[in-house]
């Protein structure tokens, strides 16, 4: 085993018929109820270990060191701790009989799996862990050291229990520097075996977790170059001192609520023909009903709507992945406001749910760290950037549907999301810079009018300017909209070919953009 602490993870497709499909179909079943009978288990002797008299006695040490080791060593004589539920469910897999599915190193880190879900419910950090359902089942079982499941790179195979799993390997130069060559291929830390449903089918994938550094797919920019987010439940704005624009945060990633709402009130329908006695006559559910049976109809639509928000899911995460992929390569720091997305939640329910904001600064996060790059969150009260003027260093308050911000007083109007944004990419130490923000705003100007994020209008004296402000359309129509443009800005792999009614409002550097807007 390699001591390396950097790891990438490798997934492959795996090309095999149905009998080989039966084959891990049973293996999983039984690891499942593996799973099911070293949770019931350890969950008993959780039970016992609270109600002992030595428990209860060691938490009446007041020395804190002392108090907990006598807890650990309580805890490991009940067997309660990683290895004593690896060696309880690789004890069911030899008192089960049925050791040619699974081996015991598959068995020990079911257990293992088991324990992960029961240390958070010990330590108060999650609720009580439940069994697993045959419907349901596991979605992946593992070994570490290529011990058990093993994967041969000669073969480009998995070989698991006497058989042979082929895998599909694309043929780039990426999964050639991230597998290696025959005469010398990269360490394996962890083979896993995935099943998934992808479009109401089972599906069977190989993750191997590689010692080392994987492959560069993107160069991004240093740590130098700085650019500013403004979040909002659908879109972000980026400013940076030589590139602005927003976009979608997931301009692909729409839900079928139509065919979701359709589907569901197919599914109430066949539930009420199969369970009449659980309804009232006036069509309400009755209080305490219990047994429900579902009819394979039923089953069918459920696999149906689970395939619908598994590609909407799966949609969203390659757009925010390819959009974090574009703001790395024009920035390697980013600063962005501490925003409560739970309030986009309940604010703007069906756009956060379609976008995920949340979910993308936690991909972003995530992304930052594993490419040693910086993600800033700034303080929202104490630079309030949607009040902030800083050609006259005041604070004014706007309305929400308010989307124009006057440019010190002037007639000169910017986006409130774009100019946030430009504020938080000239924040230094926690505070407004004017001097900055004049410099990179000079640097921008040009672009933002010609994109319609900046406007010369005359606006009315007196009472009447807040109200012309708040009837401006919310958004500025982009003055870049072509199809060179955008592929010049956002060419990436995994890019689709966006549809026609879709607008990319994104601007280029002036020196790449040779249009004009219309």
């Amino acid at each position: 085993m390699g001591t390396s602490s950097q790891y990438y993870v490798v997934e492959l497709p795996l090309r095999i018929g149905d009998e080989e499909s039966r084959r891990l179909a049973m293996a999983f079943e039984f690891g499942r109820t593996i799973y099911n009978a070293t949770l019931g288990q350890a969950l008993g002797k959780l039970t016992h270990m609270r109600q002992s008299t030595e428990w209860k006695n060691a938490f009446l040490i007041k020395k804190v060191s002392d108090r907990n080791a006598e807890l650990k060593r309580i805890q490991k004589k009940y067997g309660l701790n990683e290895f004593g539920l690896g060696d309880m469910a690789a004890n069911h897999r030899k008192a089960s009989g049925k050791t040619n599915l699974i081996g015991f190193t598959e068995a020990k880190f079911i257990g293992f799996t088991v324990w992960r879900a029961l240390e958070r419910y010990i330590y108060a950090k999650g609720g009580r862990p439940r069994f697993k359902t045959k419907r349901r089942g596991l979605h992946s079982m593992y070994c570490c050291g290529n011990r058990g499941i093993i994967w041969k790179p000669q073969l480009q195979s998995v070989v698991w229990r006497g058989y042979r799993f082929p895998a599909l390997v694309k043929h780039t130069a990426y999964f050639q520097e991230a597998l290696g060559s025959e005469d010398s291929p990269r360490q394996v830390k962890i083979c896993r075996i995935v099943r998934r449903i992808l479009n109401c089918r089972e599906r069977w994938f190989v993750q191997l977790v590689m010692v080392g550094l994987p492959p560069v797919r993107h160069v991004y920019a240093p740590k130098s170059e700085t650019i500013g987010l403004d979040i909002g439940p659908s879109k972000v704005a980026m400013v940076s001192p030589n590139f602005a624009g927003f976009t979608f945060l997931s301009p692909y990633g729409e839900i079928p609520w139509a065919k979701i709402r359709n589907l569901r009130r197919k599914m109430a329908r066949s539930l009420r023909a199969m369970n009449p006695d659980n309804y009232e006559p006036s069509g309400a559910t009755k209080k305490g009903a219990r047994e429900w049976k579902r009819s394979n109809h039923y089953e069918k639509l459920l696999r149906e709507l689970a395939d619908l928000y598994r590609r909407a899911a799966e949609t969203r995460k390659r757009d925010h992945g390819a959009l974090i992929n574009s703001i790395f390569e024009q920035a390697g720091t980013v600063n962005l406001e501490t925003i409560s997305y739970r309030s986009y939640q309940r604010n703007f329910g069906r756009s956060a749910q379609r976008q995920a904001s949340g979910l993308f600064v936690q991909r972003l996060k995530r992304k930052a760290e594993s490419a040693a790059l910086t993600v800033n969150e700034l303080d929202t009260r104490k630079l309030r950037m949607s009040q902030y003027d800083h050609r006259t260093q005041t604070y004014t308050r706007k309305p929400l549907q308010q989307r124009w911000h006057s440019l010190g007083g002037s007639d000169t109007l910017v986006s409130r999301d774009i100019y946030s944004a430009l504020l938080a990419c000239c924040v230094k130490n926690g505070e407004h810079d004017p001097v900055s923000i004049e410099r990179c705003w000079q640097a921008v100007e040009h672009q933002l009018k010609s994109a319609g994020f900046v406007r010369d209008i005359k606006l009315p004296k007196g009472p009447d300017r807040e109200r012309f402000l708040s009837r401006l359309v919310r958004d500025p129509s982009p003055g870049f909209t072509s199809e060179a443009v955008q592929t010049k800005i956002f060419r990436v792999r995994s890019d689709v070919r966006p549809r026609e009614s879709f607008q990319t409002c994104f601007v280029g550097k002036a020196a790449d953009v040779s249009e004009s807007p219309e």
